[in-house]
């Protein structure tokens, strides 16, 4: 293995772990939020406090900050364009902890929502080469087919409800 490729993957193991951590601090945050006193905008700093006063909301920071560490990690090691298609898939984690963890439930159109932005995105990421630029080796005719089936099966789950 090559230092390059070595590097590559660290840093799609960084932007993994960020989309993971970033996800989870969002879920932190709300449960601290939901528990901490109502903000006023009249007392901004007040309502800070309170916030911060929050075990929860706190801890929900601190990840943050370590999966925003991570973030830059994964787009100083591997190439944005893959390297982003794997931070985008927290989407997944943020369902799967949202379900199984915080008690949130989401319907089956959900689900296959989920399911077609993580296939999408690991077709993505399996394909996404190593920063072809402009000088890619994907067609255009190919893009836009690609494209279009994922819009409409964006909208046929939005028009089933």
């Amino acid at each position: 293995m090559t230092d390059i490729s070595l590097a590559v993957g660290v840093g799609l193991i960084c932007a993994l772990l960020s989309a993971l951590a970033t996800n989870l601090s969002f879920l932190l945050k709300y449960k601290g939020a939901v528990a901490a006193p109502d903000v006023d905008m009249r007392h901004a700093l007040h309502s800070t406090v309170g916030l911060f006063r929050s075990k929860w909301w706190t801890i929900g920071w601190g990840v943050a900050v370590v999966a925003f560490a991570l973030h830059v990690a994964a787009l100083a090691l591997a190439p944005i364009s893959v390297g982003q298609a794997v931070l985008a898939g927290g989407l997944v984690f943020l369902a799967v902890l949202a379900d199984r963890f915080f008690g949130m439930q989401l319907g089956r159109r959900q689900w296959i929502g989920i399911g077609v932005v993580a296939v999408s995105l690991s077709l993505l990421t399996l394909t996404g080469g190593g920063g072809g630029g402009a000088h890619s080796g994907y067609s255009l005719a190919g893009m836009i087919i690609f494209e279009s089936i994922a819009v409409c099966v964006g909208l046929l789950l939005v028009a089933s409800h």
